[in-house]
């Protein structure tokens, strides 16, 4: 992965309509939440909504 590039690791979920910039890392099992904006770290089976998007859970 490249520096200022998109890591999207394994068994995340994205909704529809959301917007990733580059430099975003969501990491493995994350959820995404419809029309989110995500410019930032996004830690493992966290559940993140809003823009932008704000960890306001985690899976179980």
């Amino acid at each position: 992965m490249a520096e200022d590039g998109i890591h999207i690791g394994n068994d995340v979920w994205i909704a529809a309509q959301c917007v990733i910039l580059k430099g975003s890392k969501i990491n493995d099992g994350a959820i995404i939440g419809a029309q989110s904006l995500v410019n930032c770290e996004i830690p493992a089976n966290a559940i993140a909504v809003g823009t932008p998007a704000k960890v306001i859970g985690y899976r179980k």
